[in-house]
């Protein structure tokens, strides 16, 4: 393996594999939509899922789809994954709205997962 920025090696492996960024974006998109739920005390899968929404938000942060994320339905279907953290995301998105006088993106969602 190539040594550098592992991100790009990624952005890389994925461009080879899929062809262009809109495919890539898609893909991730996609995978995460399918995602299956996250049962409560399931740390596994709340890691899991985790790991899943930074391997997207990482091979995504330098592509033009990256607002592909912040989309209302992605984000809707997204937080009904570990459901019952609902309440703490509901308060956590309001916190953000007050505060950052914005609404909660994909990465605000990817770190509080995290």
């Amino acid at each position: 393996m190539k040594s550098g920025d592992p991100c790009e090696e990624a952005r890389r492996l994925l461009k080879k594999r899929f062809g262009d960024p809109y495919k890539i974006a898609s893909a991730y998109i996609a995978k995460l939509s399918s995602w299956p739920a996250v049962r409560p005390n399931d740390g596994t899968g709340l890691q899991e899922f985790s790991i899943g929404l930074e391997q997207a938000r990482n091979a995504m942060s330098g592509m033009q789809y990256m607002n592909d994320l912040n989309t209302a339905s992605v984000l809707r279907q997204l937080w009904e994954k570990p459901r019952y953290l609902r309440s703490k995301w509901t308060e956590k998105v309001s916190k953000i709205k007050n505060t950052k006088q914005q609404i909660a993106s994909f990465d605000d969602f990817s770190q509080f997962v995290s």
